[in-house]
């Protein structure tokens, strides 16, 4: 009994042995079965796969390239636009300040009439209109003159003078006319100020077409800042001059002939 018990024992063990040893081989071959069951990726998808990055790349490194070439082109533009804008400004600048006339006496002709614009003064210069005849001028070039002094001593006999032409004869409708400047208010200081400022350039007008008689502590019209004068020249015509004033500033000459 006893040896039988141990023959089957010993048959039993063998037996687990056995089936151990097959599970192990099967287990080995199952898994070799599935590693070897895997999808394998073929060489020639791999090598494009690889070659699509290395185009990305590139592509990026080529899109760098190109935004850095446009940003330095842009830049080069901006340079260009601006020095090209610095140069036309300094143009128009320098051809604004060449056009711009100083001289009073410094006119044209279109036909007999004779016109002149000009800007006089330091700072904020004055804008002077001159309009008369070539036949009212009688010194074209005036280099210096002065009318700071008033000639005040023969501007009645002078008006009374071109009244009388401008009625035909009429003394006495030219005294009636003379009555009309009187009570007329004078430039206050600060005016008379102001206008003697460019009495340098009055002077060369006034010789250029020959005034001999004015007196500028008497107007013949002060309004609204506005104040006219009346002069009269060798030739003995007449030109109004109008200086107009923002508050006590002087801010603008006319110099005009007077029809007769």
């Amino acid at each position: 009994m006893k040896n039988f018990t141990l023959s089957k024992m010993a048959c039993a063990l063998v037996t687990a042995a056995m089936l151990a040893a097959s599970l192990t081989g099967c287990a080995a071959a199952a898994s070799s079965d599935w590693v070897g069951s895997s999808p394998a990726v073929p060489a020639e998808e791999a090598e494009n796969a690889g070659g699509s990055v290395a185009d990305e790349g590139a592509g990026a490194n080529v899109d760098s390239d190109t935004a850095e070439a446009e940003g330095e082109a842009v830049e080069e533009d901006a340079e260009e636009i601006d020095e090209d804008t610095l140069e036309d400004e300094d143009d128009s600048a320098e051809e604004e300040s060449g056009d711009i006339n100083h001289d009073v006496t410094a006119g044209s002709f279109d036909g007999d009439e004779w016109t002149a614009e000009a800007y006089i003064g330091d700072g904020d210069a004055v804008n002077v209109t001159v309009s008369a005849t070539k036949s009212a001028i009688v010194k074209e070039k005036v280099d210096s003159a002065d009318a700071a002094s008033d000639k005040d001593g023969k501007l009645k006999d002078a008006r009374l003078k071109w009244l009388t032409a401008y009625y035909e004869g009429d003394k006495d409708s030219a005294k009636e006319d003379m009555e009309d400047f009187e009570g007329i208010d004078s430039p206050t200081d600060a005016q008379l100020t102001e206008i003697k400022k460019y009495a340098d350039d009055l002077g060369k007008l006034f010789a250029q077409f020959g005034v001999t008689d004015y007196d500028l502590s008497t107007p013949d019209d002060n309004s609204d800042g506005v104040i006219e004068y009346d002069v009269y020249t060798s030739t003995d015509s007449q030109f109004k001059l109008t200086f107009t004033f923002d508050d006590e500033t002087l801010s603008a000459i006319d110099f005009a002939l007077e029809e007769m």
